[in-house]
């Protein structure tokens, strides 16, 4: 082998070395991001239900991001309810407002969730994740979600029903379980 042939692999596996630790510190950053706000918010969740102050919270309910960020919601529910039994809870998502010349489609597009029903025992609280991943090309300014709890449970009867899919579960579902409450997004 010749010395320059040396040379040129010792130098590609210094750059690949570099490239790779480069792409930890980018990604590091994201995962930092995302372990620290999802900590946050179940801490913040279990002291709201420890409080007895409401059965449903999101947290953060508001927060500032960068294009290219993907950034966790937490939305808590507590079965509170009086027959003390299990029941099925749902949320929904709803785009309340986003800036002008943005389709509010493409907008639903960032959102992930669990939209299948999760069953909570009495007394018990448990928490459904939502994963916004803001794109690199997103439009600045302020979005707006609606997110709505839902339940088996039908308030206009007072009775155990079929629990709504995610897309039914709006605020003016028969099948509400509390108050929806907003989360704001603004992209700097």
């Amino acid at each position: 082998m010749s010395l320059g042939f040396i040379v040129t692999i010792v130098i590609a596996v210094v750059m690949l070395s570099l490239v790779l630790s480069w792409m930890r510190g980018m990604f590091g950053g994201v995962t930092d991001l995302t372990d620290t706000l999802q900590q946050e918010a179940i801490n913040n969740l279990r002291n709201a239900f420890q409080q007895q102050t409401g059965n449903f919270y999101i947290y953060p309910p508001d927060y500032t991001v960068s294009p290219n960020t993907r950034l966790p919601v937490v939305a808590g529910i507590k079965n509170d309810a009086p027959d003390g039994k299990p029941h099925e809870f749902v949320v929904g998502v709803q785009i309340e407002e986003v800036p002008t010349g943005v389709n509010p489609d493409d907008v639903m597009g960032w959102l992930t969730w669990a939209k299948s029903a999760k069953m909570i025992p009495p007394n018990q609280d448990d928490r459904i994740s939502i994963s916004i991943m803001v794109p690199s090309n997103a439009v600045k300014g302020t979005y707006i979600f609606r997110i709505t709890p839902c339940s088996d449970i039908d308030i206009t009867t007072n009775t155990v029903t079929a629990v709504p899919s995610a897309s039914q579960c709006t605020p003016t579902s028969n099948n509400i379980w509390a108050s929806a409450k907003d989360f704001v997004l603004t992209v700097a």
